[in-house]
């Protein structure tokens, strides 16, 4: 099996096991409904990124990020208790703007839609 293949399945149960971690296991309650977005971990699987991005909007979303920053440590034990690998990666949280941004372009999108049926 090719190292991308292995790399891509190692970031689905990873996501699988912080997104059941985040609903189970986080004893600190984030304000809004935040979800996974997605998972990038390095090709020597040390390192992941998980990039959060809010259900509903909420103003708070840098402070869900700090705390799921903050707790890591416990993310990263839990996925090492579910995991064989050599190396368990170093977590990092981040705001996904992705879907920010798409919501962005949707809007002008339809304006633009609107605009021309007129």
């Amino acid at each position: 099996m090719s190292d991308s293949r292995r790399l891509q399945r190692v970031e689905k149960e990873i996501r699988q096991i912080v997104s059941q971690y985040m609903i189970t296991g986080l004893k600190v309650p984030l304000k809004g409904m935040v979800s996974i977005s997605r998972v990038k971990v390095s090709p020597d699987f040390k390192s992941g990124k998980i990039f959060v991005t809010e259900v509903l909007e909420n103003e708070d979303m840098q402070e869900n990020v700090e705390t799921l920053n903050e707790f890591a440590p416990y993310f990263q034990k839990e996925i090492s208790g579910k995991l064989r690998m050599k190396y368990i990666p170093k977590l990092k949280f981040y705001n996904d703007e992705g879907f920010k941004n798409t919501k962005v372009v949707e809007s002008i999108l339809s304006d633009l839609k609107d605009d021309s049926e007129s």
